[in-house]
């Protein structure tokens, strides 16, 4: 579920009507989903715009600000390595900006993903009001707790932008100059302390790269290069050194600035999408109780019982089970589904047979049901025709037992009249595998 399928959910439970008929029978044509997948089909049925164009304004500035975001990143990085004191790269002032802010306010925002945001929330008041600014049209309201994530999210993804932009102007600008690194602070921190600090930094990552070993952190810190107590004398040396100072500072940006917002960024997301799916799940609660009701429920069992007429013999059947196929003479599919389901018939196959079907049509129908037993759904307030006989003549040569359940105006409401008329005309040919149910008889 995305946020466009909440928002036209929200609009299609505000202006459109859902009868519990129009509701049971999408469900049961849709009977092999789960329920978040019927409501997702159904949603999709209605064919809306409005979700759609909400989630294109917002990915749109989304990904705007994420450039935005890469500019000034990539603006930081360069200004943080070419404006160090005296003209050396300051390796803390740097892992300030690419180790310690990052970590900070990435738990921060882990924090802000589980806590229960408040109804009035300032961020996500704003985005509202830019959302129903630039669709120019009827206001779309969001739900604010999706707003709240929404805005979780998008600020993990600029961060993780920004980050990109800091590890591309640290690669660049390294390629393009040899940058001299070098330590310095007003706080008293020993080049020991600060070798601890180095390594500890490195372990996710210390088998890959060379760490700055204890002289040469002794040996950048910064009254020392002043003092004349280069790292090292040769130039290649010196290369060699800044080599390893310049690889270590991309790991470090790439493990604890890069990766670690790519970690919060899949958080938010996957709290996003958690929070849209829940309440798409609340506020369609009404239709999955109506894809999954039954509006009817009846089916009572008993024992088969012969029933005679003016000494004509009926098959007469209560208990129907083990149904492969349900047929509909003169109804639509859904039709058929709608009505077995009410009536407590259970079976996958339906086919629609007689009105429209053409002969060839119903004849490859009866050729599926070789020695199967089915049940044919019949109007009983309409006359057995002669088309609906040798359509029954032809059934009951190739299944194996059909049973005739007469319909009424409201299912169940059968006529005696009507039941005289079926139970005679059938009785007539003598169908030895034919069983007629009548849903009002116990």
């Amino acid at each position: 579920m995305k946020l466009k399928d909440l928002i036209n959910l929200e609009i299609i439970l505000d202006k459109e009507k859902h009868n519990k008929e129009t509701l049971r029978s999408f469900g049961l044509q849709n009977k092999e989903y789960t329920d978040i997948q019927k409501l997702k089909k159904y949603i999709d049925s209605f064919h809306l715009k409005d979700g759609l164009e909400v989630e294109n304004l917002l990915n749109k500035g989304s990904k705007i600000a994420s450039y935005i975001a890469l500019l000034l990143g990539l603006l930081t990085g360069v200004t943080l390595l070419k404006f160090g004191i005296g003209g050396f790269v300051n390796i803390i002032y740097y892992m300030f900006f690419a180790v310690l802010i990052p970590v900070f306010f990435g738990l921060v925002t882990i924090l802000y993903m589980f806590i229960t945001p408040k109804d009035t929330i300032l961020p996500s008041m704003a985005l509202q009001k830019v959302v129903n600014f630039f669709l120019k049209k009827e206001s779309v309201d969001i739900d604010k707790r999706v707003l709240y994530f929404y805005n979780l999210k998008t600020t993990a993804l600029l961060s993780m932008f920004f980050s990109l932009g800091l590890i591309l102007a640290l690669i660049l600008v390294g390629i393009a100059v040899d940058l001299p690194f070098g330590w310095s602070t007003t706080l008293n921190i020993s080049y020991e302390y600060f070798y601890k600090f180095i390594n500890f930094l490195a372990t996710p990552f210390s088998f890959f790269i060379n760490i700055p070993d204890l002289s040469m952190i002794e040996s950048s810190q910064y009254h020392n290069i002043i003092a004349g107590h280069s790292m090292v004398e040769s130039k290649s040396s010196s290369n060699s050194v800044h080599n390893i100072w310049w690889i270590y500072l991309i790991a470090v940006t790439i493990f604890y600035s890069l990766l670690l917002r790519v970690v919060i960024y899949l958080i938010a997301k996957f709290r996003l999408d958690s929070v849209i799916k829940e309440k798409v799940l609340q506020k369609g609660k009404f239709l999955i109780k109506g894809f999954n009701t039954p509006i009817i429920s009846t089916h009572k069992e008993s024992k088969p019982v012969i029933v005679k007429q003016d000494n004509l013999t009926v098959n007469k059947i209560d208990n129907i089970d083990k149904i492969y196929a349900i047929l509909g003479w003169g109804m639509l599919s859904e039709q058929i589904a709608l009505k077995a389901d009410s009536l407590g018939f259970n079976s996958d196959i339906i086919y629609s047979v007689g009105g429209l079907n053409s002969i060839e049509d119903d004849l490859q129908t009866i050729d599926n049901l070789i020695d199967k037993k089915v049940v044919v759904f019949v109007n009983s307030y309409e006359a057995p025709t002669l088309d609906f006989i040798d359509f029954l003549e032809d059934l009951t040569q190739k299944a194996k037992e059909v049973v005739i359940v007469l319909l009424g105006a409201n299912l169940k409401d059968v006529r005696e009249d009507d039941k005289k008329i079926w139970n005679d005309k059938l009785a007539e040919f003598n169908f030895s595998n034919l069983y007629i149910k009548d849903l009002n008889d116990t």
